[in-house]
């Protein structure tokens, strides 16, 4: 958050967040929500803490993959097979691994600009201007939800589906 101004409880950030890991994060403690967007699109990551794959790879099946092996192989200075069997496996399937939420997108008039971002840090509210309309965020520990409003011009929304889904070999939503 270096790229933010303290004002109050307030941090400022004047201008567009082009990238997701400086936007204005959200949550609960199991729901979360990163607020940016440059341009005249406005975007919210979604994510859960207990969204997870949990398949197994075939090869942790295997009854050589034991704490035992690995001392015999170290032992022995194989660090060819010590690879095979224990970090190339992670390189070659994706699971288990955390699953991404996904993403909406509030796409306004092509003339509108994101101009401010605003986290109130004693309301745990993002705001962000963007020409005419004004986008409020939070997420809601009671509720257990996201929380977002649009004042002024709507725009249209698209749901993004993360690409890392297809990695997995999920199918559509």
């Amino acid at each position: 958050l270096a790229l933010f101004v303290a004002a109050g409880p307030e941090l400022v950030r004047p201008g567009p967040i082009a990238r997701w890991d400086d936007a204005l994060p959200l949550g609960n403690g199991l729901l979360g929500a990163l607020v940016w967007g440059d341009g005249n699109v406005v975007r919210i990551s979604l994510d859960r803490g207990d969204l997870w794959d949990l398949r197994t790879p075939p090869m942790l099946t295997r009854p050589d993959w034991t704490y035992q092996t690995m001392q015999r192989l170290k032992a022995a200075g194989d660090q060819k097979q010590m690879n095979a069997l224990f970090d190339d496996p992670y390189e070659q399937t994706p699971y288990p691994t955390k699953l991404p939420g996904g993403r909406i997108e509030l796409v306004f008039d092509p003339a509108v600009r994101v101009s401010r971002f605003s986290l109130d840090l004693s309301a745990a509210v993002a705001r962000v201007d963007a020409g005419p309309s004004t986008i409020t965020a939070r997420v809601d520990a009671v509720a257990r939800a996201g929380v977002f409003d649009v004042e002024g011009p709507q725009p249209d929304v698209r749901l993004i589906r993360p690409v890392g889904l297809d990695k997995l070999g999920y199918g559509p939503g």
